[in-house]
């Protein structure tokens, strides 16, 4: 009886009711197929040919023998729901009730072998999960999966390179497609790096490798390993000197170079006779230029040297500048007609080329300072100097030089000193060499030195000599050049803060020279809690012992003792103190004395 899957046990059950009293009763057996494969379930006694027929009603109690078939690529059936599997792999139920078995039809697992190989270094995943090579190096995957590949190179190792795959994508990634047991080698290589290595100089000399590669000059390049030290020696032969090395990343102590091979590397290898150093230093007034044969001396400059060979002759050559004279050659083995130097480099040598101006065009510097108390301007004639500003000026030489001097308002001209010029008059000279000349001008009349006062703080000024006393009067006037001090004592409750204005900073004495009027500040701040000063007292005649007592008194320190030697100290007494009496300082100050023997 063929029946529709879902009806067959309605149809079965409706069978058995119609069946006579007494008759033998049925019962179902229903096969599902399930898994990724395909095949086929049958049955013995006949009923069940799954598909299309998955489910048949035998008589009670009979005995079942189920067999599966398995299609392409697909796995042997595997049984679930059976009384029992024989040992040829069949399901066998008896049939004392309605039963159920499942047959699961798997595709066939395919093995996938990953092998790795080379000098460097890599891990190799999968997608779907199972090889991570490292550890795991193969793995079974269903039949027809596809299998993705990726390679990680470790340090210093090239791209992956595979063999054995399906196609390899553009990500370099290996695609294989599990239709049989499948080998793959993923070959992990080191990077290489050429190094080149360039011979020169005069001498002759061999380079070699360690690792081996290089043996210059018959083989200057070689491919090594990337991430690879390579460490080149230098031997020289004949008399050439030892090598000299560019392009290293270290020289070592023994002189040999080390490179570390990262890309492409080029390291020099100079091999050169013995040399000695020719310095050739060019003198006078005159402009020209030195070359050399040999090349080497090539100068414009004031000095310029070149190593030669040892034994080596040197030709100079100098050439003259515009409106100079002809090279003249000091320090040289030989001129020859052609007014050339020639030197045999048997030492280190020194020579000296002068070129002089032409005498019609040799300039001498004339320069002009001002001193004194007063102020004024110097003018030139030819124009050139305009002092004030300009000071310095270049004369052609023998040029007639006439210097005027002219002073400012509140000044006069004293005289000239220097360079050939003397008195009050105009400076008339010949110029004839680079000088200096002074002029000397002398302030005369009064000038007004005024002080202020500011800050938060109270205090007086006072003046060496008479006229400021501020307090009350805080202007006076002097006699033009006359020098005078000033001195700020801050009152009780406050502090000197420091002088501002022309020409007077800091906290000390304010010491002025009247050329000119003056404008001073001085600043005093208010002191919350006024602050102990050392106040140096006077010490002289006192024994150590009374001078020691005295400074703890005014807030001083004693500092270094000087006394002559094998004199008691009982017979000392206190000659002078460093600072001296008088003297404020900060609290805790030290003050050193000087003793010498009681007169």
């Amino acid at each position: 009886m063929r029946t529709a899957k879902g009806l067959a046990p309605l149809a079965v059950a409706l069978f058995a009711l119609a069946l006579p009293a007494g008759a033998l009763a049925n019962q179902t057996l229903t096969v599902e197929k399930t898994g990724t494969g395909t095949g086929k379930a049958t049955s013995s006694p006949a009923g069940i040919s799954c598909d299309p027929t998955c489910s048949f009603s035998f008589a009670d109690n009979t005995v079942v023998l189920l067999s599966g078939a398995s299609g392409a690529n697909t796995a042997p059936v595997a049984w679930a729901g059976c009384d029992s599997v024989t040992i040829e792999h069949k399901c066998k139920v008896t049939m004392s009730g309605a039963k159920t078995v499942k047959a699961t039809f798997d595709l066939a697992k395919r093995k996938l072998t990953l092998t790795k190989s080379g000098t460097g270094t890599g891990t190799v995943t999968s997608a779907p999960a199972g090889i991570d090579c490292g550890s795991a190096c193969s793995a079974e995957y269903d039949h027809g999966t596809e299998v993705t590949l990726t390679g990680a190179s470790g340090p210093n190792t090239e791209a992956v390179k595979w063999s054995g795959c399906t196609s390899v994508n553009g990500e370099n990634k290996c695609l294989v497609t599990m239709s049989a047991a499948k080998a793959v080698t993923a070959t992990f290589s080191l990077k290489k790096a050429e190094l080149k290595v360039i011979a020169k100089g005069s001498g002759t000399g061999k380079v070699t490798s360690s690792p081996s590669g290089i043996n210059c000059p018959s083989t200057c390049s070689f491919v090594f390993t990337e991430g690879q030290t390579v460490t080149l020696t230098g031997t020289p032969t004949g008399e050439t000197q030892a090598v000299k090395w560019s392009g290293c990343d270290s020289i070592s102590a023994e002189g040999k170079c080390v490179v570390a091979m990262s890309g492409l590397r080029e390291v020099s290898a100079a091999f050169n006779l013995p040399s000695f150093t020719l310095t050739v230093t060019r003198l006078g007034s005159g402009a020209g230029t030195l070359t050399s044969s040999p090349a080497g001396i090539e100068c414009a400059a004031a000095s310029c040297s070149e190593d030669f060979l040892k034994g080596s002759t040197v030709t100079l050559t100098g050439t003259a500048g515009l409106h100079s004279e002809a090279v003249k050659w000091t320090g040289c083995d030989n001129v020859n007609v052609k007014d050339e130097c020639l030197v045999a480099m048997s030492a280190a040598r020194e020579v000296f080329a002068s070129f002089d101006l032409e005498p019609q065009y040799i300039q001498y510097s004339v320069s002009v300072r001002k001193k004194g108390t007063g102020a004024g301007t110097v003018q030139s004639s030819p124009a050139g100097i305009e002092c004030g500003s300009d000071c310095t000026e270049t004369y052609v030489n023998r040029t007639r030089l006439t210097l005027l001097a002219k002073p400012a308002p509140g000044s006069v001209f004293d005289y000239w000193s220097g360079g050939g010029c003397s008195g009050t008059g105009p400076c008339e000279a010949s110029v004839v060499s680079s000088r200096l000349i002074t002029a000397h001008f002398v302030a005369i009349g009064k000038r007004t030195l005024s002080v202020s006062k500011a800050g938060t703080g109270s205090g007086t000024v006072q003046s060496n000599l008479a006229g400021i006393e501020c307090g009350q009067s805080c202007s006076a006037e002097y006699e033009a050049g006359t020098k005078v001090t000033l001195k700020a004592s801050a009152s009780a409750g406050s502090a000197f803060a420091g002088w501002s204005g022309e020409g007077c900073t800091g906290t000390g004495a304010c010491k002025l020279m009247l050329n000119e009027a003056r404008n001073v500040t001085a600043t005093f701040s208010a002191s919350a809690q006024p602050q102990a000063q050392c106040l140096v007292p006077r010490l002289a005649g006192k024994t150590l012992a009374r001078a020691r007592a005295a400074l703890g008194a005014a807030h001083c320190a004693l500092g270094k003792v000087r006394k002559p030697r094998g004199v008691k100290l009982s017979q000392l007494r206190v000659k002078s103190s460093t600072p001296a009496a008088g003297s404020t300082l900060a609290a805790g100050a030290k003050v050193s004395l000087r003793l010498a023997r009681r007169r």
